[in-house]
C-alpha cells in the first residue's frame, strides 16, 4: 500500500501561494526506533497517531503523546498501521496481511474492536460521536459509517473522471464533514470535500490537490502538487488557502489537523533522504 505519494499529470497553471498566516507553531521531527515514521492523525490534546517499520520491514502503530511513545500492534496481526486519533473515540486504522479496520484501543493490552462490516477496509479517522471514514482495501470505494451503518461515498469530481476510479476519504470532524480526493485513469486526480451535506470539488492555486483533514471549525489541509511536482502542504480556512512547508523543507503533506489548529504530517529530510514524520502543534 502507498504511504502517500501520487504520481500526477500537472496543470500549466501557475502556482500563486498566500501570504503565511499568523499563526506560529512549535515543529519538531517524528523520532522513533526503525525508519520511515509516518504521522497522520492528531486529536485535540496533541497526541499524534501514526506508523514506522522496523528493519524486517514490519509495519507498527504509534500514538505519541507529550513526547512519549507507545507501539500499537493488533493482536495477531503481521502489520499494523494507525492512521486517526479521537480524545474520545479512540485510534482507528487497519492490520494485515488481510485488511482488518480497527477502531479504539481500549485497555493498556491494546485490546481494538473490529466495527461490524470492516473486513476488507481501511478506516482513516474518526470523530468523538464515533463517525468514522475510509475505503476498502483496495480504494475501489469509500465510505463513512454512522452508527454502524456504512453509507458509499462517490462524489460527482470523482464520479466524472475516467475510468477506474478509486476514491479515498481522510477526514471527518465533529459535525460529519469529511474530505478526501480520487484518482482516476489517464492519471486524472480530483479532491472534494462535503460540508453540511454538500459535495464541493475542491483546489488550491489551480493545483493538484489532496484533502487529508478537516477540523470542527471547517479548516481543510492536505497537500498539493506545484508545476514541477514537488508536493507542498495547504491550510484552507475562511476561503483562504495558505502554502506550508515543513520549516522550509522542498516537500511536505499535511496530514491531520487539529480542533487548536495543530498539524502533522510528513516532510521530505534532505540529510536522509527520506519522509519522515513532523508535529506543528498550535501556539
Amino acid at each position: 500500500m502507498k504511504t502517500f505519494t501520487v504520481q500526477i499529470m500537472l496543470a500549466a497553471a501557475m502556482l500563486i501561494p498566500a501570504a503565511l498566516p499568523a499563526q506560529t507553531y512549535t515543529e519538531g521531527y517524528i523520532n522513533l526506533p526503525g525508519f520511515l515514521p509516518q504521522a497522520y492523525g492528531i486529536d485535540s490534546n496533541d497526541q499524534i497517531v501514526g506508523y514506522f517499520y522496523d528493519n524486517q520491514n514490519v509495519s507498527h502503530g504509534f500514538v505519541l503523546s507529550q513526547g512519549v511513545m507507545a507501539q500499537i500492534d493488533v493482536p495477531g496481526a503481521v502489520n499494523t498501521t494507525a492512521y486517526g486519533i479521537d480524545s474520545v473515540a479512540g485510534i482507528v486504522g487497519y492490520s494485515a496481511p488481510v485488511f482488518d479496520a480497527f477502531a479504539g484501543m481500549l485497555d493498556a493490552k491494546q485490546s481494538f474492536k473490529m466495527p461490524k462490516g470492516s473486513n476488507g477496509k481501511v478506516i482513516t479517522a474518526i470523530n468523538s460521536t464515533g463517525t468514522f471514514v475510509g475505503y476498502t482495501g483496495n480504494s475501489e470505494k469509500a465510505f463513512i459509517s454512522v452508527k454502524g451503518v456504512y453509507i458509499d461515498v462517490m462524489p460527482a469530481a470523482c464520479a466524472a473522471l475516467p475510468g477506474p476510479v478509486s476514491v479515498l476519504v481522510n477526514g471527518v470532524n465533529s459535525n460529519g464533514d469529511y474530505v478526501g480526493y480520487c484518482q482516476g485513469g489517464r492519471g486524472k486526480t480530483a479532491g472534494f470535500t462535503h460540508i453540511s451535506g454538500v459535495d464541493q470539488d475542491f483546489s488550491v492555486f489551480n493545483r493538484p490537490t489532496f484533502p487529508f483533514g478537516i477540523n470542527d471549525s471547517g479548516t481543510v489541509v492536505g497537500f498539493f502538487a506545484d508545476k514541477s511536482d514537488m508536493d507542498h502542504g495547504f491550510i484552507y480556512t475562511a476561503g483562504t488557502a495558505t502554502q506550508y512547508d515543513f520549516q522550509g523543507r522542498t516537500m511536505t503533506a499535511i496530514l491531520g489537523i487539529n480542533s487548536r489548529g495543530s498539524l502533522t504530517g510528513i516532510t521530505w529530510d534532505n540529510s536522509s533522504p527520506l519522509w519522515t514524520g513532523f508535529y506543528a502543534f498550535a501556539n
